[in-house]
């Protein structure tokens, strides 16, 4: 019975062969014949109608550019880097007393904010594995100004 549906799709028109109606949203054969269709297939108004192959193929191209603009977005994401004329002020701090044994005290920095830099302070914190270190955030001089490198546990 689900050859005469799909025949009768190919056809350009679908109807359920049970009630004699066009397929309906509550006859689970209608349902089940939905789900084994593929984007080829159009369901409106209780009719299912085939795609003209052009169409078929905007939708395919439609995908394909949508993957590529979001991959795009992701891998520009991880590039970004922002170049920063002025160097930075220097700054000092001194140290809080130490929470408890095993904490590492992490520098404070400047960082730029979009019009200027600002404080992070320094902090105590726990290595998040034994054995590893901090290393400091630090401004390097690169594409003719300063980049942020951020700090990150070894």
């Amino acid at each position: 019975m689900a050859r005469e549906k799909i025949s009768a799709i190919d056809e350009g028109l679908a109807v359920c062969k049970r009630p004699a109606r066009p397929l309906h949203l509550e006859c689970r054969f209608c349902l089940d014949l939905r789900r084994q269709l593929t984007a080829s297939y159009v369901f409106a108004y209780g009719h299912v109608r085939a795609l003209p192959k052009s169409q078929e193929i905007i939708m395919f191209l439609k995908r394909v550019i949508g993957v590529v603009f979001v991959g795009t977005l992701a891998l520009g994401a991880f590039a970004a880097e922002v170049v920063i004329q002025v160097a930075p002020p220097r700054y000092v701090e001194h140290r809080e007393r130490m929470p408890g044994h095993g904490y590492v005290w992490i520098n404070g920095y400047q960082n730029w904010n979009g019009s200027g830099y600002a404080v992070v302070p320094g902090r105590w914190e726990r290595p998040p594995r034994p054995h590893a270190h901090w290393v400091a955030h630090r401004w390097v001089h690169r594409h003719g100004g300063y980049v942020m490198v951020e700090g990150h546990w070894r």
